[in-house]
C-alpha cells in the first residue's frame, strides 16, 4: 500500500501514475500528456522555489514537447531551498531531470551567455549535477535529459538544487520504478580484428589522425619489450615500426600533435629499474628522440596534456613500492627549461588513469605500492591548471588499476576499459562525466581484461591485447565495437568571468584556457580595447580537447582608478561559440613603504623559467603585496597573497614575462623588501 504524505508547500497533489511511475511538469499549474503519450502531473511534491514560463518561446531545441520545457521551477536564493520529495515505494528507480534555459539568451528573457546561471543537484543526498551552466553546454531554448539511478530506502525520491550563481532551475522531472537488481543491457557488439604478431600488456599507446599506436609492455608473462605498432582500422592490419629505444613497460603517455610522449616506466623484464627517461615518438618520420628527462625516476606514473603543458602526476619512486605524490610540467614550447613543479597529488598512488577533458586533468583510482604490499584504490581527483589545485570527486564504483592504457576522453567524458580489481581482471566499459560526477557502465568486453591498450576512433571502439583472466601472460587479440556518440560541438572557455587589479601605470596578465569537448576547432577570437592584449598575439588557431591557453595582458598606463571590463569572444566553423568577460580594477598607486626589513625574502629557482617561488617570513597576518618591475622600473605584474605568521611561499607566474632581469618587491605593513630575479629561457 503506497502511502501519501501532503507537502503544505505543494500547489497540488495527485496520486503516482501508474504506481511506481511518477512524472512531473515543473511549474505548471496543469497536467500535460507528450507527443509519445507520457502524462506528466501538474507541478507538486516540491519545497521552495517558485514557478516561471516563457509562452513566447516558439520551438525548444532537441524536442517534439515544446510545452514541457516552456515552464520551469526555479530557485532564487532568497526563498527556501528549492527541493522535491517525490513520494514512491522503496526500490531502484531510474531518474530523468528534464532542463531547459527558457531565461537567459531565450526568446524574451534575459542577456545570454555562459555563466549567467550556473546550479548543482543532489539525488538521494549524492551530488549528481555538478556546477552546471545550460548556456555553456547546450545554449538557451534547448532540451537536455540527464538520467541517474537511484535507490529510495525511505519512500521519497528526494532531489535537491543548489545555486552557484542566480538561481536552478528544472522544467520537469520522471522517477521510473525499476526491477530489483537491474543493470542496462551491454550494448556493445564485439568483432574481432586482426592480432598484433606479439601478447602485450602494461605498455601505452595513443591515436594521431586515423591510426593507433601501442609502445612496449610486457610479453610471455613478465619480459619486457621496446615494439612499436600501428593498426589501421580500415585496412584491419598492424605495422611494426622503430623500436622504442628503452624497453619499457609501466610508462605514461600523452599525444601532443603529431608527436606521441612516453614518460618514466621500468625498463628491463621484471623487475626492470625504474628510469626517469622521456621518449618521443615522431608519427610523421617513424623516429624517436629523447625528450627532458624528469626530475626523478618515476614508474606506474599518468599523464595528460593542455594546451601545451604536458603533465606528470604520481606513480613509485626507484625503490618500486614508495608512492610519489610529485606532479611535473612541462612546457613544450620551451623544452629547454626543464619540468617544473605543480600542485601534488593528494592520496599519491600508481597504476593509475590519468587525461585530460574539459579545461581539467583527472587522476583515475591507482593503487599504493608495488612490489611488497598493494592495496587498490578507487579514488578520483580533478586538477585545475587555471587555481593549481587537486579536487577529490566521487570514487570510482570499484577499486581500479592496470587500466591506464585504455583511459580515453571522448566528447566530454572520460571512457575506462577493463582493468585490475583487487587482483581481478574486469570487463567493464565505463564512462565518466565531469558535469555530473557520475559513472555508467556502458556495456561489456567478451572477457576479462586488464592491462590492455584502447581509444575510440570515429564510432568504433578499439581495444587491443591486454592480459586475460586467468591466462599465464597477455594475448594478441584485437576487438572493436560501434560505439555510439554524442559529439558536442562547442567552444569552451575554463572561466567565462575572470578579474584582476593593478595600479594605475601597470600591468598585469591573466591566463584562460579555451577547449572544446569534440574535434579540432580552426577558432577566432574577438578584437580587444586598447588596454588589453593577447600575450601571445595571435587571434587564430586550432583547439582541441587537450585545450589552448590563451593569456590577456592589461595595461593601466593612462587609466584612471577604476573599473573596467572587456569581452573576449571565441568562434569557429561549425562550432557554437564562447565568451570570458574579463574585469580590471585600476586602484590608486600604493604609498611608498617605509624604509625597514621585516621579511627574508628569497626566490628559487633563480634564475627562473616558467615559474619561481617566492618565499618570505611575515611578522604578523596580513595581505602582502608582491610586484614585479623590468629593468626599465615599469610594473610588469603584481599580486596579493594572505599572509600567516611565519615562513609564507607564493608562486609567481614567470611564463607570462619575457626572459629578463627583474626585481621582484614584496611589501607588509611592517616596511617593504626587493629581491633580484633573472628569467632564462
Amino acid at each position: 500500500m503506497l502511502t501519501l504524505f501532503t507537502l503544505l508547500t505543494s500547489a497540488c497533489l495527485h496520486p503516482a501514475a501508474n504506481g511506481d511511475t511518477v512524472r512531473i511538469d515543473c511549474g505548471s499549474s496543469q497536467a500535460y500528456r507528450t507527443t509519445d503519450g507520457r502524462l506528466f502531473l501538474a507541478d507538486q511534491y516540491y519545497t521552495g522555489g517558485r514557478p516561471y514560463a516563457n509562452p513566447a518561446i516558439v520551438d525548444i531545441a532537441g524536442t517534439a514537447d515544446d510545452a514541457l520545457y516552456r515552464t520551469e521551477r526555479s530557485g532564487p536564493p532568497w526563498l527556501a531551498p528549492l527541493r522535491y520529495d517525490i513520494p514512491v515505494p522503496a526500490g531502484d528507480y531510474l531518474v530523468r531531470v528534464h532542463l531547459a534555459e527558457i531565461y537567459h539568451g531565450a526568446t524574451n528573457g534575459g542577456p545570454g551567455g555562459s555563466g549567467r546561471r550556473v546550479f548543482s543537484m543532489r539525488l538521494e543526498d549524492q551530488r549528481v549535477l555538478i556546477n552546471h551552466d545550460l548556456n555553456a553546454t547546450a545554449g538557451p531554448m534547448t532540451a537536455v535529459v540527464k538520467e541517474y539511478r537511484a535507490t529510495v530506502t525511505d519512500g521519497f525520491a528526494s532531489l535537491e538544487f543548489v545555486p552557484m550563481v542566480d538561481q536552478p532551475t528544472v522544467t520537469a522531472i520522471e522517477v521510473l520504478r525499476q526491477p530489483a537488481g537491474s543493470t542496462p543491457a551491454p550494448a556493445c557488439a564485439w568483432t574481432p580484428r586482426a592480432a598484433s604478431v606479439l601478447e602485450r600488456k602494461e605498455g601505452q599507446c595513443g591515436l594521431v589522425g586515423n591510426q593507433f599506436y601501442t609502445f612496449g609492455g610486457y610479453y610471455r608473462g613478465l619480459l619486457a619489450t621496446n615494439l612499436t605498432q600501428r593498426y589501421d582500422l580500415a585496412a584491419n592490419t598492424w605495422a611494426t615500426l622503430t623500436p622504442m629505444p628503452l624497453m619499457a613497460t609501466h610508462t605514461a603517455a600523452a599525444v601532443a600533435g603529431p608527436t606521441i610522449w612516453i614518460m618514466g616506466g621500468f625498463v628491463g623484464n621484471y623487475p626492470g629499474v625504474v628510469t626517469d627517461a622521456v621518449q618521443v615518438y615522431d608519427t610523421r618520420t617513424d623516429t624517436w628522440r629523447m625528450g627532458p628527462p624528469l626530475p626523478a625516476r618515476r614508474g606506474a606514473g599518468a599523464a595528460a596534456l593542455l594546451g601545451r603543458q604536458l603533465h606528470y602526476f604520481g606513480g613509485v619512486e626507484a625503490d618500486i613500492q614508495t608512492d610519489s605524490p610529485m606532479h611535473y610540467v612541462l612546457n613544450l614550447d620551451n623544452e629547454a627549461a626543464g619540468w617544473q613543479v605543480a600542485a601534488p597529488l593528494p592520496l599519491p598512488r600508481c597504476h593509475l588513469g590519468g587525461a585530460s577533458v574539459g579545461g581539467k586533468i583527472y587522476a583515475l583510482a591507482g593503487q599504493h605500492g608495488h612490489n611488497i604490499s598493494v592495496t587498490q584504490t578507487a579514488l578520483v581527483h580533478e586538477y585545475d591548471p587555471l587555481t593549481n589545485a587537486w579536487t577529490r570527486l566521487r570514487d570510482f564504483p570499484t577499486v581500479r588499476s592496470h587500466f591506464e592504457g585504455t583511459v580515453t576522453p571522448l566528447d566530454g567524458r572520460l571512457l575506462t576499459i577493463g582493468g585490475q580489481d583487487d587482483y581481478t581482471n574486469r570487463e567493464d566499459v565505463l564512462s565518466y562525466d565531469p558535469g555530473t560526477d557520475q559513472w555508467t557502465e556502458l556495456c561489456r568486453l567478451p572477457t576479462m581484461l586488464g592491462g590492455a591498450f584502447a581509444t575510440v576512433l570515429n564510432n568504433t571502439l578499439i581495444v587491443a591485447q591486454g592480459e586475460i583472466e586467468g591466462a599465464l601472460g597477455p594475448e594478441t587479440a584485437t576487438r572493436t565495437t560501434p560505439l555510439a556518440r554524442t559529439p558536442a560541438y562547442n567552444l569552451h572557455f575554463s572561466r567565462a568571468q575572470l578579474s584582476a587589479q593593478v595600479v594605475a601605470g601597470g600591468q598585469v596578465a591573466v591566463r584562460n584556457l579555451l577547449w572544446t569537448p569534440s574535434g579540432t576547432a580552426n577558432y577566432t577570437l574577438s578584437a580587444l580595447p586598447a588596454w588589453l592584449t593577447l600575450a601571445a598575439g595571435a587571434r587564430t588557431g586550432t583547439v582541441d580537447p587537450s585545450g589552448q591557453y590563451v593569456v590577456l595582458q592589461a595595461d593601466a598606463t593612462g587609466l584612471a582608478p577604476g573599473t573596467y571590463t572587456a569581452t573576449l569572444q571565441a568562434t569557429a566553423p561549425g562550432y557554437a561559440a564562447a565568451s570570458s568577460t574579463f574585469t580590471l580594477t585600476v586602484t590608486a598607486p600604493l604609498a611608498t613603504a617605509v624604509a625597514a626589513s621585516p621579511a627574508l625574502l628569497r626566490l628559487f629557482p633563480n634564475p627562473a623559467a616558467d615559474q619561481t617561488t617566492l618565499q618570505f617570513t611575515a611578522p604578523s597576518t596580513q595581505l602582502a603585496q608582491v610586484e614585479v618591475h623590468n629593468g626599465l622600473g615599469q610594473l610588469v605584474w603584481q599580486g596579493a597573497h594572505p599572509a600567516a605568521p611565519g615562513d609564507n611561499r607564493l608562486a609567481l607566474p614567470t611564463y607570462l614575462l619575457a626572459p629578463g632581469v627583474y626585481t621582484v618587491r614584496l611589501r607588509l605593513r611592517e616596511g617593504s623588501t626587493t629581491a633580484r630575479l633573472v628569467l632564462a629561457r
